[in-house]
């Protein structure tokens, strides 16, 4: 008699396509679990006007004290890899915006050892762009033109590093999903989750890198377009 067997290359084929439709949900969503919450009918009543009131707008304690985390390392990232771009805006700063200065007339820093500048009450930079010579403004717009290929090669890598990491973060959940002896897909979903939450968060930490590499591109080649009209 002979008995029916599973072809292992079909099953890991189901398999890898159930890895890539969970991936690509969670990717869209931009969550792991899923946020459909199943009410009882007899409380559909009381939940149709949203309490506004109670619901939540910020990070509690605990969760405000790892973003801080997560912003500070990459801040730090950033200028250290950037130095020469965040030593240049702060040459154009000290000339076009008015620094805020302590007891003994000394500028105040922040956390990050960068100078303070004075703002509106709306928030705005106090800023006379006036203040930059002719002269100042060539220096200006030549050390960002000379700089900026570096620059943009440094914050390609970024992106190229992120990209690596979400390629670790899947690699890792389509393992943790493989090995997962659960019937369902919600089952191996979570256990893929578990499996790989370190290269999540690491993937995440490196998307948010890449980001601001990206913005503050952004921001260079506005100034560098600000400068350049200037002196045309």
């Amino acid at each position: 008699m002979t008995m029916a067997t599973t072809d292992p290359t079909d099953e890991q084929l189901q398999r890898d396509r159930q890895v890539d439709r969970v991936l690509g949900e969670m990717t869209r969503s931009g969550q792991d679990e899923s946020t459909e919450v199943d009410i009882h009918p007899d409380r559909t009543r009381e939940s149709r006007t949203p309490g506004f009131s109670r619901m939540r707008t910020d990070w509690n304690s605990p969760e405000a004290a790892h973003v801080r985390s997560l912003n500070n390392l990459i801040t730090r990232r950033l200028m250290t890899r950037f130095a020469d771009a965040y030593e240049l805006m702060n040459d154009i700063w000290l000339v076009v915006r008015t620094p805020v200065v302590d007891d003994n007339g000394e500028i105040s820093t922040d956390e990050y050892g960068q100078p303070l500048w004075v703002r509106t009450e709306a928030g705005n930079y106090v800023e006379d762009w006036d203040k930059l010579g002719l002269r100042q403004r060539e220096h200006f717009l030549f050390s960002i033109v000379t700089r900026l290929y570096e620059w943009q090669q440094t914050a390609g890598e970024a992106w190229a590093e992120s990209m690596f990491a979400k390629a670790m973060w899947e690699e890792r959940f389509a393992e943790g999903f493989g090995l997962s002896e659960g019937r369902t897909v919600d089952d191996r979903t979570h256990s893929g989750t578990r499996h790989s939450q370190q290269e999540r968060y690491f993937a995440i930490f490196q998307a948010s890198y890449s980001r601001r590499a990206d913005a503050l591109m952004n921001s260079l080649k506005g100034i560098e377009l600000r400068l350049s009209q200037s002196v045309a």
